[in-house]
């Protein structure tokens, strides 16, 4: 007894010291995440002023959303200003959610990844397909994009089942053999919609409110496209494209891009919209193995199937992204794009940090979000702004001239830099670009790409040096 007395003691201590620490330690640990919204707000809103970003941004550290924002329009025509919940459609992104489905009735007993696709849509006549393949895309399912753009009546909107008939008409022969290779298929995503269909006895857009979105609380996502169902949803974003003069276009009013209507019925590749909110929420569903027990969740996302052989990336069976850069593991669901469109959900695995970023302009979403990542690991970053070319001594160009590795992951990226009749240039990945000076150390790409570099000379030499991309600034060490 007295032993558990002086334990109890002990621990009664220990707490008070632990609140202590806590209470110490809490106005620090609100400063930094107060200073890291300061730098996201800042480079976020130079993105917007001097690249036209138009979207919202989600980032959190755990349970904890750290910053949220809306930057724009919804609606260029009425000036209407995004907001928070504002709906995007998701492209791309849809994938993970079609996944999750297949698990869940994987976990109920309904179905296994080994089963055959003609199991359970027997009209069509691809055999030895598998769900498997499907879900990592190994399928050799065929790209029927370009067929469909010529012989689909262009006055009526497809659907999945449209898309079954059509392939079934135009007897479209697999792209390789199943399992042979690694090749992104939409179509394999629009068929494991319709098998989530019939084995649930559900549609798709039923079946994702019930069983997905109610659950988590996700109230601002559907299975939603503008010209496939009319009916206007609240806070809906217009997905806009401009032209080269900075003008923006809804796509449905351009003739080039008249196949968007005749698509927006298919689901499962894409059609869901959602807001940054509710694909956080999403996230942590799939984290903390909300709708799934823990051995699927992980099974579910677990790497599988090779992607690119430089990087090390791999897909697994959520259709999303897995590998590791200089900040650690991640799981990557993009960049998605569909005209008008373009979002982006990374998680890294190392401090639980997730990074949200939706366009309805077509921004350069994955950029954005790696300029964050940058922000959020105390990395060098330089915002946006416009450059003013100015006139100089060339003669100190010489000094500049050589071969520099740009530290990456997983192998550093060469870049040779030489002048010409007084001009500066720089090639890399065998593209040649000229560099104007807008100081006798800084110079900017001639071709409006967001590319600057920088040198700090020395006595004699450049000593120092730095690629700054899309706002990621690296030293790059000369040969």
């Amino acid at each position: 007894m007295q032993t558990w007395q002086k334990l109890k003691g002990l621990l009664s201590k220990f707490m008070i010291m632990k609140k202590a620490l806590f209470l110490l330690l809490a106005p620090f640990i609100l400063t930094v995440e107060a200073q890291y919204h300061k730098q996201i707000d800042e480079y976020l809103l130079a993105e917007s002023a001097i690249k036209n970003f138009n979207g919202n941004v989600l980032v959190a550290k755990g349970e904890q959303v750290i910053y949220q924002q809306a930057f724009g329009y919804s609606n260029y025509d009425t000036k209407e200003p995004l907001k928070n919940n504002s709906m995007f459609e998701i492209a791309s992104i849809t994938k993970p959610f079609v996944s999750l489905a297949i698990f869940q009735l994987k976990e109920q007993g309904k179905l296994r990844l080994s089963d055959t696709l003609r199991k359970f849509i027997p009209e069509l006549p691809y055999y030895n397909v598998t769900l498997y393949q499907m879900l990592t895309h190994t399928s050799g399912l065929p790209d029927y994009l370009e067929v469909f753009d010529t012989k689909w009546d262009k006055s009526k909107i497809a659907n999945n089942k449209d898309v079954i008939a059509f392939v079934i008409k135009q007897k479209l022969a697999l792209s390789f053999k199943p399992g042979e290779k690694c090749e992104y298929s939409n179509l394999g995503y629009e068929l494991l919609a319709v098998v989530v269909e019939r084995v649930s006895g559900q549609s798709f857009p039923e079946y994702l409110q019930k069983h997905i979105c109610k659950p988590l609380g996700m109230h601002n996502t559907r299975v939603y496209t503008r010209r496939a169902l009319p009916e206007m949803i609240p806070n809906y974003a217009y997905g806009y494209v401009s032209d080269s003069v900075g003008r923006y276009f809804l796509p449905d009013s351009l003739p080039q891009l008249s196949w968007v209507s005749r698509s927006d019925g298919i689901y499962g590749s894409g059609s869901i919209s959602s807001t940054t909110g509710d694909l956080y929420l999403f996230d942590r569903a799939l984290k903390n193995y909300t709708l799934l027990n823990k051995a699927a969740q992980q099974e579910m996302l677990k790497p599988r199937v090779l992607w690119d052989t430089a990087a090390s990336v791999y897909w697994n069976f959520a259709s999303v992204k897995t590998g590791s850069n200089e900040f650690g593991d991640y799981l990557h669901a993009g960049p998605s794009g569909w005209p008008g469109y373009a979002g982006d959900v990374i998680r890294y695995v190392k401090g639980d940090v997730v990074i949200i970023v939706l366009s309805n302009n077509e921004s350069q979403v994955a950029n954005i979000s790696g300029a964050i990542a940058y922000i959020l690991n105390d990395k060098l970053i330089v915002k946006p702004y416009r450059h003013k070319e100015t006139k100089i001594d060339t003669t100190i160009l010489q000094l500049y001239k050589g071969v520099y590795n740009i530290p990456n992951v997983p192998k550093p990226v060469s870049v040779n830099i030489f002048s010409r009749d007084g001009k500066l240039f720089f090639t890399m990945i065998k593209d040649t670009t000229e560099l104007k000076p807008e100081s006798s150390t800084k110079f900017f790409a001639a071709n409006g790409k967001d590319i600057q570099i920088e040198f700090i000379p020395g006595k004699g030499k450049a000593v120092r040096s730095y690629f700054i991309a899309n706002s990621i600034k690296k030293e790059m060490n000369k040969q």
